[in-house]
């Protein structure tokens, strides 16, 4: 298996739940497995006990087997079960964290290491989602019980207790890269980010904490960027993002901050839509109605930057949404020339008059609202 020449460890997980709100549901059982060189080293199982007075919903333990009396009997608190997981990425030092419907999996293990100052084992690992590669593989539905039974994995038991789950997802895994051992190209992004690293207020992630996303992306297309030293500034304005409106009880705004360099300030962008060339950063639009357009002048259908001072040739097209403007400036580095284009509003008929494909990089960047709303795309 592919896999096998990046990573020297696999930590296969997955944990069962209260519920689907990572931010108020609660993790009542986690099992994982860790593989080296495809041979089980070390497992882990617990169940997790629900704080004082807390009850499991009825359909939980329909679905799982779990009851209240199993959890106060048998559960552990959340440092043991915590300290547990954590323990099977000591050592490693190319691990790769595995789940099916990782998402999911991931931000409810955050929730968990976060307030015992254990988060930051989730920054080594690199992240693989089964569920993706499924559904690349094979039509509607994609529960682990339908894959299961799309490759014939008998031994398997999916039985919606966390240990035997992740121990389906292995057999899983191990079948799909024997069908085609492409694996390594869904080694997902998802995994540089945590709830941290987006506003409180707004939907958008924190342009300081890109870096590592930065990065990621660019190795991902062959690209070392150049350790730039960036300045922090931060509008002397509060940020009120879009949840803001939206929140029963009083909340603390945001601020915006953005990252700045010699070489991002040299840069020029031009607006297809106005005709004219400004800085990265729109001071301008930070001032105003939505300080987020600060960013490449916020939703403009075609821009191009360019970058006098690139010791390179190699440009950068990129198809995103807003997600795209925070996140561009920090690729320029790599590239002599980026291009951002929104087809949202940029019609594919269109593009040819504007866009020539010849060796560019392609970086396609759109959030799951988007893509879950695919009319809008043009």
């Amino acid at each position: 298996m592919e896999l096998w020449k990046n990573f020297d460890r696999l930590v296969v997980f997955d944990t069962e739940t209260t519920g689907i709100e990572f931010g108020r549901d609660r993790i009542i059982e986690i099992g994982a497995v860790a593989l080296e060189n495809g041979a089980e080293r070390g497992n882990f199982n617990a169940l997790v006990r629900l704080p004082a007075g807390q009850m499991l919903p009825p359909f939980i333990t329909e679905l799982t087997g779990i009851t209240d009396e199993q959890l106060n009997r048998e559960g552990v608190d959340d440092r043991t079960a915590a300290e547990g997981f954590c323990r099977l990425l000591e050592g490693a030092e190319h691990p790769l964290l595995v789940a099916y419907n990782a998402q999911f999996d991931l931000n409810f293990l955050y929730y968990l290491l976060k307030p015992l100052g254990l988060v930051s084992v989730l920054r080594k690992p690199r992240f693989l989602d089964a569920l993706t590669v499924y559904r690349d593989r094979r039509d509607y539905p994609h529960k682990l019980c339908n894959a299961i039974e799309a490759y014939g994995l008998t031994e398997a038991e999916n039985s919606h207790r966390a240990v035997d789950d992740a121990r389906a997802t292995v057999l899983l895994l191990e079948a799909m890269a024997a069908e085609k051992d492409d694996l390594m190209r869904y080694i997902d992004l998802f995994g540089t980010l945590t709830a941290d690293d987006y506003y409180r207020t707004d939907s958008h992630w924190r342009q300081e904490n890109l870096l590592t996303t930065a990065d990621t992306l660019a190795a991902a297309m062959g690209v070392a960027l150049p350790d730039n030293r960036y300045t922090e500034w931060t509008l002397d304005r509060p940020y009120y993002g879009v949840y803001y409106g939206y929140a029963a009880l009083p909340m603390e705004p945001d601020h915006l901050t953005y990252l700045t360099s010699d070489l991002l300030d040299a840069c020029t962008v031009y607006n297809y839509e106005t005709g004219k060339t400004g800085p990265i950063y729109d001071l301008a639009k930070g001032a105003g109605k939505d300080p987020y357009e600060l960013f490449l002048s916020g939703s403009v259908s075609l821009l191009t930057i360019e970058n006098p001072n690139a010791d390179t040739d190699r440009e950068l097209v990129i198809f995103r949404d807003s997600f795209g403007s925070s996140l561009a400036p920090l690729l320029v580095p790599g590239y002599v020339k980026v291009t951002l284009a929104d087809i949202r509003y940029l019609p594919s008929s269109q593009m040819g008059k504007y866009l020539t494909f010849t060796d560019q990089d392609v970086l396609f960047l759109y959030s799951a609202p988007v893509l879950n709303n695919s009319e809008t795309l043009k």
